[in-house]
């Protein structure tokens, strides 16, 4: 691991240690968003031009992942949220469009969901943002994206929700079967 990058996951766990709750991962937030204008930090996070996922750091002690999202193709993800992980998406290059939704039902589980647009905006590079435990949001990228994304734990083994707008329902996922 490159000292940027060390650097940047050693500053991350001291803020999410001294302060677990959203003002840790805020100020997590804060130090990704300062961390992509390093060139240092980003060629240690994107060392060769390999399209996907991949895992670059998982904290021993409090669970977070840093992960590097090099994507070739377009996407659009339906809305859905990360269960009772949260995230924060730092832009590297193009744009991610993100939108993010209310549920009208009191219910947090599966089951009928009606979702009501509360906002949408573009990252551009050099931006990050935070998403709290079930925040329900959606993302849009053109192909030839890169983005890191930082969870709260392993999103491949944590049940989350999917929505389905036309049907108006909410399905469990437990697999990264969707970048999100």
């Amino acid at each position: 691991m490159s000292d940027s990058l060390a650097k940047f996951c050693t500053a991350c766990h001291a803020a999410l240690a001294k302060a677990p709750g959203p003002e840790g991962r805020r100020q997590a937030t804060t130090l990704l968003e300062g961390s992509l204008a390093d060139p240092d930090f980003l060629a240690a996070c994107f060392p060769a031009k390999d399209s996907g996922r991949r895992e670059l750091y998982r904290d021993p002690e409090l669970g977070f992942c840093l992960l590097a999202y090099d994507m070739a193709d377009a996407r659009v993800s339906p809305p859905h949220n990360h269960g009772v992980s949260w995230a924060i998406y730092g832009q590297v290059s193009a744009h991610t469009d993100m939108t993010e939704y209310e549920r009208l039902e009191a219910t947090q589980g599966p089951g009928p969901a009606h979702l009501k647009k509360r906002s949408a905006y573009r990252l551009a590079p050099g931006q990050a943002a935070f998403y709290d435990v079930g925040v329900i949001h959606s993302i849009d990228y053109p192909a030839n994206t890169r983005f890191l994304r930082i969870t709260g734990q392993d999103l491949e083994v944590t049940p989350r929700l999917k929505f389905d707008l036309e049907k108006s329902e909410a399905v469990e996922i437990s697999s990264a079967t969707m970048p999100g």
